[in-house]
């Protein structure tokens, strides 16, 4: 079986093609245009990718080439309405595609090329064998790790997402908890089943939050006027992720560990238990454990008997380049522009900031850069100014900055400092106050680096 992507705006033509794949037994995931398709690819791995040559933004061509930066062992076949499509097949292959065909085409004869195209490459099993992780040196399902402690996480993963074992995954808020839930499903026997997310912290009182995971009966309290279906019935058969589960009351902590030790719930104000085939995954912030957090013993110990714990980003700034490779193609097709590149500079800033939001804080701050910036390439003037002031602010005068953090700064160098300097002096006509505001750092450090060369 393979995992394929298909890439078109046609939702009859979608299901055309995912309905010849499915009866091949193969796996097929739908995207109408190239941002969802990339999103897609941030999600899981593709053994195969069938693309529209026209698409709404981004081309087929552009959109693969997209794809391939993501994964360059990615298959691919065009698919094109337009028989005078220029080149045909060379042209197609020149793109990077292994194959054509054009509109209309009958299913059976899709299928035929899908096959042979895929016997041109490596087919991975999703299920079965070792299941060791799939991914090139430093990518796994959508995440990007080169560090030691994001190769154990992706080994992990891999390794108990086979078994039925409730899961806790801990890690500090924007280190992409979720994507590891969503790629625990993925490899699990319930992948084809859906994956239910709910973020504890935001789904209101407790009584509200109970009745969204088990459901209620009807009068089972005021307002309740008919019955209502829960998270772990709407799950059933597949997965259910619960982020921030140390939100959960004492009460919903009870009712949570009855249906992982007995795999059955009872609905709010229902008497008869109800048959719960659901795998938990849980997410915490929290040191679930600790005195801090008021967490049943037993439902944590349940919990922490498979632990994912999730590097921050400050600890794995060697990954930086590699993530921001990563996520400017998705930014650059999120906001419909030509995709970005970072320069040398800027990644010194991105390097000397310590990123409390991790990876989510890293992909805003790229976002905004992409707005600042009218042409294909960032540098530092287009970053945040509170990204270049942990590079601009070194040395004693900084005393908000622990001792990693000037380390950092240091790293950034004090030529590209001058430069930046000598650049904002240039730009205001040597007035300093205005430099400084641009610079956002204060009239004195602009002084301090213009007195010490």
């Amino acid at each position: 079986m393979a995992r394929i992507l298909i890439v078109d705006d046609d939702g009859q033509v979608q299901d055309v093609i995912a309905g010849a794949l499915r009866r091949a037994g193969h796996q097929p995931i739908r995207a109408g245009d190239s941002n969802q398709a990339l999103q897609c690819l941030c999600r899981s791995t593709f053994d195969l990718a069938i693309v529209d040559l026209r698409l709404p933004g981004p081309d087929g061509t552009v959109t693969f080439r997209l794809l391939r930066q993501r994964c360059p062992g990615l298959l691919g076949i065009m698919i094109t309405g337009f028989p005078d499509y220029p080149g045909g097949v060379v042209k197609a292959m020149r793109d990077g595609f292994s194959d054509y065909i054009e509109k209309p085409f009958r299913p059976a004869d899709l299928v035929r090329q899908v096959e042979a195209t895929l016997a041109q490459g490596e087919s991975v099993p999703r299920l079965g064998g070792d299941q060791t992780a799939r991914r090139t040196v430093d990518f796994f399902e959508g995440m990007v790790g080169g560090v030691p402690q994001m190769h154990a996480v992706f080994d992990l993963i891999a390794k108990v997402a086979v078994t039925d074992e409730p899961i806790l995954i801990h890690g500090e808020t924007g280190t992409g908890k979720e994507l590891v839930a969503r790629a625990i499903h993925r490899r699990s026997p319930r992948f084809d089943r859906p994956i239910h997310v709910l973020n504890c912290a935001a789904a209101g009182p407790d009584s509200l939050l109970e009745s969204e995971l088990f459901g209620h009966e009807r009068g089972a309290f005021t307002g309740a006027s008919e019955r209502a279906l829960g998270w772990f019935e709407a799950a059933r058969g597949g997965t259910l992720f619960l982020d921030e589960v140390s939100e959960l009351s004492l009460a919903a902590q009870a009712k949570l560990l009855r249906a992982i030790e007995y795999g059955e719930i009872s609905r709010l104000g229902g008497r008869q238990p109800i048959r719960a085939d659901v795998r938990i995954i849980a997410a915490t912030n929290s040191d679930l454990g600790g005195s801090q957090v008021t967490f049943r013993k037993d439902l944590f110990h349940r919990l922490n008997a498979f632990v994912i714990t999730l590097p921050p980003l400050r600890e794995r700034l060697a990954d930086l380049p590699q993530l921001v490779q990563h996520l400017l193609p998705l930014v650059g097709a999120a906001l419909h522009q030509p995709v970005a590149a970072l320069s040398d500079d800027a990644m010194r800033v991105l390097r000397a900031y310590p990123w409390p939001g991790n990876v989510r804080e890293l992909q805003q701050e790229l976002k905004k850069a992409c707005l600042r910036s009218s042409g294909t390439t960032l540098t530092p003037e287009h970053l945040s100014v509170h990204l270049t002031q942990a590079a601009l602010n070194v040395g004693p005068t900084s005393s908000s900055q622990s001792k990693s953090m000037r380390e950092r700064a240091r790293e950034a160098g004090h030529d590209l400092q001058r430069a930046w300097v000598a650049e904002a002096l240039a730009r205001t006509g040597g007035n300093v106050t205005k430099a400084a505001r641009l610079l956002g750092v204060s009239r004195r450090t602009i002084q301090r680096m213009i007195s010490n060369p």
